[in-house]
């Protein structure tokens, strides 16, 4: 048996024996993506421990990766690490369908408020419609509604929402209307009080931010609902958003820029919307069909 017949089997044994071994990857990145969207999932929960052993195995990454990942996830606000506590999650991202009708205001149970969405109105007044919003929206009215509003999310602003509405009706009964919505909205929210869902996570559609909103929008415009135009950028945040957001100004923001219309295909509302980007994501959930347009 020669020397080179011996080697060939000592190289071919080491193979073998390095393919039957686990391959961790030592990309940080990566493994900062895949618990990101573990956490985006609803797959782990507030008061979690994160084990570097445990989610090295269960993400095939290797330990220094890991250790690299949860730094960065420390960084984002949705983590904190001490001696005796260990490393747990902290706060959630929430998830919001891009392509869905955001509620106009709705105010969630007292006793739920950390498990719910708040959305507070800072700002509304009826004035005349200029030519730029009128030429946006094909619309010939003459006054419209213009409205901020801020949603807060377990104690933390994480979207500041501002639109104008073209004034079809009166105002005083355009606004009793709102006021309707938001009666009807927080009749919804009383008999989801005691669940545990937040938006964007499993189960979430229990709560005031999952109902149909398509439906609120009928109560508002006494229209039916038709479709919306959605428009995604990231932007950064100026010194007014810095300041109600809670972050550094240039933070980057996701901005959806949304045209919601009515069954006739008549605008109702154009709205722009800027969710932190350390606390949200936006989701399509539309079913593309194969052979669709």
């Amino acid at each position: 048996m020669s020397f080179t017949h011996n080697e060939l089997r000592a190289v071919e044994f080491q193979r073998q024996r390095l393919l039957s071994q686990p391959t961790l990857h030592t990309s940080s990145r990566r493994t900062y993506e895949q618990l990101r969207a573990s956490i985006r999932a609803g797959l782990t929960h507030p008061d979690t421990q994160f084990r570097e052993l445990t989610i090295s195995q269960e993400f095939g990454a290797s330990r220094n990766s890991v250790r690299v990942a949860l730094a960065m996830l420390a960084a984002d606000g949705l983590i904190t690490r001490g001696p005796r506590r260990g490393t747990i999650l902290t706060k959630q991202i929430i998830d919001f369908p891009v392509d869905r009708v955001l509620p106009r205001s709705f105010d969630v149970n007292p006793s739920t408020a950390t498990h719910g969405m708040i959305v507070l109105d800072l700002e509304s007044a009826v004035l005349t419609t200029p030519p730029l919003i009128a030429e946006l929206l094909d619309t010939r009215v003459e006054r419209i509604v213009s409205y901020e509003q801020m949603a807060i999310f377990d104690g933390e602003p994480v979207y500041v929402r501002s639109g104008v509405s073209p004034l079809v009706s009166d105002a005083d009964e355009y606004f009793a209307r709102i006021a309707s919505c938001n009666a009807a909205v927080a009749a919804i929210t009383d008999t989801a009080a005691g669940t545990d869902a937040a938006p964007g996570a499993p189960g979430g559609d229990r709560t005031a931010a999952g109902i149909e909103m398509e439906g609120v929008f009928e109560l508002l415009f006494e229209v039916p609902f038709g479709h919306c135009r959605s428009r995604v950028e990231v932007v950064g945040a100026d010194e007014h958003l810095a300041k109600l957001l809670g972050v550094e100004e240039g933070s980057p923001l996701l901005l959806r820029q949304q045209v919601n219309y009515d069954i006739h295909n008549v605008a109702r509302e154009f709205s722009f919307t800027h969710y932190r980007g350390d606390r949200a994501t936006l989701t399509s959930r539309r079913v593309y069909e194969r052979g669709a347009a």
